[in-house]
Order: C-alpha cells, then sequence, then structure tokens
C-alpha cells in the first residue's frame, strides 16, 4: 500500500502491525468507508486502540493529508452496517437510516458536538427498537456489543429533550410513509 510506504518512514519506532493497522483507518476514512478505531483494534493484534490514534495523528500531520479528502464522519455512515449486522426488519432499517440522516444534517450538528456518531448511531437504534414492534427484541446488551458502544454510554447522549426533538424532527418530516401505521402507534403517541 502507498500510505503505508509513505507513512513508514514517520513510525519507524512502531510495530508494523500498529503502523498498518493506522494505515487502514486512513485508507477506510478516505474511501469513505469509515471504520471506528474500536474495529481496527480489534483486527490488528497486539495492539491498543491509543497507539492506533496516536499512528493516524502522525500519518495525517506528516504527510499533509487533508482533512477534507477524509470527510467527517456521520451517524449515517455506520447505519447500514449496524442495522444489518442486528438483522433489523425493513421498516426499522430504513427508519434508522432517516433518524440518521436528519442527525447528520449540517443544521442539526450543533445538538451533537462532541459526541461520538457511533454513539449517536446506537443511540437511535435503541430509539428505531422502542418506536417499530418488529424490533423492539433489540436490548441495550445486545446493541453495545454490535455497536462497541459501552452499554450505558448512550444514556448521556439522549436526554428527554434530544429525544423529543429528534421524534418532532421525524414526524415534521413527514417519514410516516416509511412505515407502517402499527410501527408508528408508539411514536404518535410519544410526540403528542
Amino acid at each position: 500500500c502507498e500510505l503505508y510506504r509513505d507513512s513508514h518512514v514517520h513510525l519507524r519506532e512502531r510495530k508494523v502491525h500498529e503502523a498498518c493497522a493506522a494505515c487502514i483507518y486512513v485508507a477506510c476514512r478516505i474511501e469513505k468507508c469509515p471504520r471506528t478505531f474500536k474495529e481496527i483494534t480489534a483486527a490488528s493484534r497486539d495492539t491498543h486502540m491509543v497507539i492506533i490514534m496516536r499512528c493516524f495523528k502522525t500519518i495525517v500531520n506528516k504527510l499533509n493529508i487533508k482533512h477534507s479528502s477524509m470527510d467527517t464522519v456521520k451517524p449515517s455512515d455506520y447505519m447500514d452496517r449496524f442495522c444489518s449486522s442486528l438483522r433489523m426488519s425493513k421498516v426499522g432499517t430504513k427508519l434508522a437510516k432517516h433518524i440518521a440522516d436528519i442527525t447528520s444534517d449540517k443544521s442539526k450538528q450543533h445538538l451533537w458536538d462532541g459526541k461520538s456518531p457511533v454513539s449517536i448511531a446506537a443511540a437511535t437504534i435503541m430509539l428505531v427498537s422502542q418506536l417499530c414492534q418488529e424490533d423492539s427484541g433489540l436490548t441495550v446488551n445486545t446493541v453495545s456489543s454490535h455497536t462497541g458502544l459501552f452499554r450505558f454510554s448512550y444514556l448521556n447522549l439522549f436526554s428527554f429533550h434530544s429525544t423529543n426533538h429528534i421524534l418532532s424532527s421525524f414526524l415534521i418530516s413527514r417519514c410516516i410513509n416509511i412505515c407502517d401505521k402499527e410501527c408508528l402507534g408508539y411514536a404518535s403517541k410519544g410526540a403528542e
């Protein structure tokens, strides 16, 4: 990989598999198929997430990789993978993608400043599991194991106010056509 060849000079003090892991992370970001540091760490051997993060910063700084070539990671970038991994229904997946698109909108980003896109995606899936009867079997533990999020992290993310804001945005944007009325029965009661 050209990225590894160019960055190897700057990462001489690191082990080969640490440098390779960081290069894979950068390549995934550039190719717009982002992976989390946890996923990269799990796939690499004998390395820690912090070391991969440090190598990532070194590669980006030393090779002058512009952040514009690595788009900001949004919750919607993870939604397809997480929904298929959790075997969510078609209705639930479509609903989760729509809500993730709303949260990824630049005009709404101020609500999520400082929050991880993975956390937002996981919390969105939990919200959908409460809205859709077909996906009501999803638990916090199940979502946590598939997204890599700590079990109770999403509680801090979605306060009562934020959840109502998402539901309002969801209903206002006329997403009702996405689901059948049975699925939205809970959502319409919660928004009143």
